[in-house]
């Protein structure tokens, strides 16, 4: 009952983050398709991804359902984001018509994302009827804070750039962030990476993935200085960073009154 996380959990792990980035997809492919003249028709394909994530569908499943069903009998190839307008004429709010709207500027997109993420929020807690705070909910709650950090970020250092740019920086934001979990540090179970467990004796360790390349991990240095240049001119390289983890993986056994090692055996 006592656990702490000291990992963080990337956002790119969550479902959302493959909702995010089917509709900067989408976005993108409309530039793609009409250069002069950018968002003015979608892909069908791109569309068709996000009526069948599992958001969409548990707020809209019939609507979603007709509208893929609609393209497959009508061979729709290029849609345009008019076409979703006829949602919007029995409901403003509608989904549908929310989703496939055209992106215009910056300060549209911001807002657009936060909608989005009330609109799942008021769905998320309309569904748990306890009201009991969720892992989705704590991710939701970091995808709604992100575009207000970089509202603030261009408003303060007055950045202006177009859409495409804008949709890669937002992408690069959420591929990078994380979801801190907090617990108890001093007693339970404890959820660690290896450089976490400097210093810290344990009485039973259970090591994941042990397998050769996941510890030590492949070799993969993100530099445009070369192996060769790096080891003429005394650099870092693999080979240091594989001694550093060797050091804390024996210095994390050297009290342990029991360890399992946990590795895949399966191809």
């Amino acid at each position: 009952d006592k656990v702490n996380v000291t990992m963080g959990y990337p956002l790119r792990n969550t479902p959302l983050y493959s909702l995010v980035e089917g509709i900067i997809q989408m976005h993108e492919n409309a530039d793609r398709l009409r250069p002069d003249d950018p968002g003015s028709i979608y892909y069908f394909r791109d569309i068709l991804n996000i009526l069948r994530h599992p958001y969409v569908r548990s707020l809209v499943f019939s609507e979603a359902r007709e509208l893929m069903q609609e393209i497959h009998e009508e061979n729709l190839v290029y849609i345009s984001p008019a076409y979703f307008q006829k949602y919007a004429d029995n409901d403003a709010d509608h989904l549908l018509a929310f989703l496939f709207r055209r992106w215009t500027d910056i300060g549209t997109v911001i807002g657009w994302f936060l909608e989005l993420y009330q609109r799942l929020k008021v769905h998320m807690e309309r569904g748990d009827r306890q009201n009991v705070p969720t892992v989705e909910t704590a991710y939701l709650f970091h995808f709604f804070t992100l575009p207000q950090k970089l509202r603030d970020k261009l408003d303060t250092y007055a950045l202006n750039f177009d859409l495409r740019i804008f949709r890669r920086l937002y992408r690069d934001v959420l591929q990078a962030g994380s979801i801190p979990f907090s617990g108890e540090p001093l007693e339970g179970l404890q959820v660690m990476g290896m450089l976490e467990t400097r210093t810290l004796d344990f009485e039973r360790i259970i090591l994941l993935s042990v397998n050769e390349g996941s510890l030590p991990a492949k070799p993969n240095l993100s530099s445009y200085i070369p192996y060769s240049l790096r080891k003429g001119f005394g650099l870092p390289t693999h080979e240091d960073r594989d001694a550093v983890y060797a050091y804390h993986y024996y210095r994390l056994l050297q009290r342990a009154q029991e360890v399992d090692l946990i590795h895949n055996t399966e191809p």
